[in-house]
């Protein structure tokens, strides 16, 4: 007697008749990033990415413990970066020497004979 094969389901197609969140356009993507994908589209290391959305310093999506990234997650990260900076600039050291040139030493233990 033959073996039977199981019959396969068809893929579930999403439904187009499903009413839209007014808030949300129509042609919103649904697809959603892995880090190392996020990471590559920002041009950023993966473990800084990581490290934000774990502090939720980033907009990012969590699903159970996988972390992933929205296209909109993207573009607000992106938005965020384009910021002013708010803090003060660092102080430029002075080219002077740290010590007065009188306390310079000009002669090494090398250079003396007895």
């Amino acid at each position: 007697m033959p073996l039977q094969t199981p019959k396969r389901k068809p893929p579930v197609q999403p439904r187009t008749d499903a009413p839209h969140d007014s808030a949300t356009p129509a042609s919103r993507s649904t697809f959603l990033y892995r880090p190392a994908e996020a990471a590559k589209h920002l041009a950023v290391k993966e473990s800084w990415l990581r490290r934000k959305a774990s502090l939720r310093a980033i907009p990012c999506t969590f699903l159970g413990k996988h972390l992933r990234f929205s296209d909109d997650d993207l573009r607000e990260i992106i938005r965020q970066a384009q910021a002013p900076v708010t803090h003060p600039a660092r102080p430029v050291r002075s080219r002077t020497m740290s010590r007065p040139v009188g306390d310079l030493d000009t002669t090494s233990s090398m250079d003396t004979f007895p």
